[in-house]
């Protein structure tokens, strides 16, 4: 998506909200006077209503904005004149309005008789408006550059110039995991499988066991496959019209049946156009890689609260069950309690099993027995975007987005169910509480992470070269190019440019290793991690929907 698109977007909508707020503060002030007629506080009311309507029917989309979380949808605009763009449209806006409002008053004094009549002109110009407004923004409706709840946050990859999209781009080791860590460490190359625009934000890659087709997820709600090395025009599925990105959402997860080749069962997780989850089945021809036309089947179902914090992986265990991340429901530092209640099927990582019932059965082996509800497998997360399972080491890798100053990667067996990581009563290995971090709390029960480091928004070590703003888990790897990379675990974050991987044995991490782009290189902004039927790695970025997969530098 272009980004001359979603600048007029947010034009649009800042000069209507503004166009509301304006025509609601004047004729509330008119009102005041003594002298004043009743059609100024109708008008009030109407600019008051059409406000907050604007605002509850775009939420998010709003408050970016007009705080400028938007602006890494458009990184070749210059930021001073992206403001002084939106003080014109907005004086102009205001301009236009108050030049239509008195000729519609003027003209309801000449043709109506009823004084309710020439009351009601303006507010019902205001309603119109509101119908207008909303149908242009409903037509130019902009796919964002994917964003987690931290989108005010300045992200590294941000640019005034537009960055180079090569085919490869060499990674070099990078101080960033410790001095003297990197020796020896080779050099990682990003070969460019896709061209750019081939995908729109793509959120997710996955491929059958043993099989060569790469299937890709793109956030608006598309499956896309990959075959001989060239990208099918067709979508496999499209239900984009299902599906709301939102500011965490869109179609976020896929797996495929254990026995794809057989049965063809494919897997799809999403936020539907209420923003709650959807986890729904549909049946492939595993053969020509195209639906057969049997009605999907809705597995599970998920209320969230807001658009925030879906979680949003799916994926087989060694044991056939298939695993749900879910986020805590997006609100401000879980008032809830979501991520600590397990009774609720948010905040946490869930096991069912889909060849037990239709559309499935809870497995016995479940954190709580026969306790109900009893999906949950782990909980104590915030939004567990991505987790990964190692299936050699029977071992779950989570990262979980960090409200304020900590993210963090942790790990489960899947033989131990009913962890409990510690969210919203810490954050990392710290107390948590609201609006920041208190000196002690009760930590008994918890499991804390293996890997911790500072959020970009912390108002400490903000000069510290790993600050990110949102960690994006990656799998372990497991192919077979790359010998040097066997049984690493990999993460990125949002906000930087670099990969980073470690070795976790005997309950410890070690060999720190991290990469970064050489030269003027630009990654661009990682939106997931995938694995081939290989095991081959690949990183998604935001980069004009650019795919890469990690080769031997």
């Amino acid at each position: 998506m272009g980004s001359g698109r979603a600048l007029l977007f947010d034009y649009v909508l800042v000069a209507g909200l503004v166009v509301f707020l304006f025509s609601a503060a004047v004729s509330f002030a008119r009102s005041r006077r003594s002298d004043a007629p009743a059609s100024d506080r109708w008008i009030a009311v109407a600019a008051i209503a059409s406000l907050v309507t604007m605002l509850a029917i775009l939420m998010s989309d709003a408050l970016d904005a007009v705080t400028g979380g938007n602006w890494d949808s458009y990184p070749n605009q210059s930021r001073t004149l992206i403001v002084l763009g939106f003080i014109a449209v907005s004086v102009l806006a205001v301009a236009v309005y108050d030049s239509i409002s008195n000729r519609a008053i003027q003209l309801a004094n000449r043709l109506f008789r009823t004084g309710w009549m020439r009351v009601a002109t303006v507010p019902i110009l205001i309603l119109v408006g509101v119908v207008g407004l909303v149908g242009v923004l409903w037509k130019l409706d902009p796919e964002r550059v994917f964003h987690t709840s931290q989108a005010d946050f300045t992200t590294t990859t941000t640019t005034t110039t537009k960055p180079p999209r090569p085919t490869t781009i060499t990674l070099v080791p990078s101080s960033i995991a410790g001095d003297g860590a990197l020796e020896g460490v080779p050099d990682l190359v990003l070969t460019a499988i896709t061209e750019p625009g081939d995908f729109q934000l793509p959120t997710f890659l996955a491929s059958p066991r043993n099989d060569d087709r790469l299937f890709v997820l793109e956030r608006a709600g598309r499956v896309r496959v990959i075959e001989d090395g060239e990208l099918r025009p067709e979508a496999l599925l499209d239900i984009t019209d299902s599906v709301r990105p939102g500011a965490d959402g869109g179609l976020l997860g896929l797996a495929f049946h254990p026995d794809f080749a057989d049965n063809g069962r494919m897997f799809v997780f999403y936020t539907d156009l209420d923003d709650d989850n959807r986890l729904v089945e549909y049946q492939v021809d595993p053969v020509t890689a195209t639906l057969t036309g049997k009605p999907p089947l809705e597995i599970l179902a998920i209320e969230q609260p807001s658009d925030l914090h879906a979680g949003g992986t799916l994926q087989f265990g060694p044991d056939g069950l298939l695993y749900v991340s879910v986020g805590d429901g997006g609100t401000h530092a879980d008032p809830d309690g979501n991520a600590q209640n397990p009774d609720v099927l948010l905040g946490g990582i869930l096991r069912i099993d889909v060849d037990g019932a239709s559309p499935y059965a809870i497995p016995a082996v479940n954190a709580f027995g026969d306790r109900q509800p009893n999906e949950t497998f782990a909980y104590g997360l915030r939004n567990p975007y991505r987790f990964w399972i190692d299936p050699p080491t029977n071992r779950m890798f989570i990262g979980d987005a960090g409200q304020f100053y900590w993210e963090e990667i942790n790990t489960v067996d899947l033989d131990v169910p009913g962890v409990n990581f510690g969210w919203v009563v810490t954050e990392g290995t710290t107390c948590f509480l609201d609006d920041g971090f208190v000196s002690d709390c009760d930590r008994s029960g918890f499991r804390f992470p293996i890997v911790e480091y500072q959020n970009a928004s912390g108002f400490t070590n903000r000069s510290q070269n790993i600050a990110g703003c949102a960690v994006l888990g990656g799998p372990t790897y497991r192919g077979d190019g790359i010998p040097a990379l066997q049984g690493r675990t990999f993460f990125a974050d949002f906000c930087r440019n670099w990969l980073i991987s470690f070795i976790f044995e005997d309950g410890k991490v070690g060999q720190t290793w991290a990469w970064e782009p050489a030269e003027d290189m630009t990654l661009g902004t990682p939106l997931s991690f995938g694995v081939d039927g290989d095991g081959e790695m690949y990183v998604l970025t935001s980069a004009e929907g650019m795919i890469y997969k990690i080769t031997r530098g």
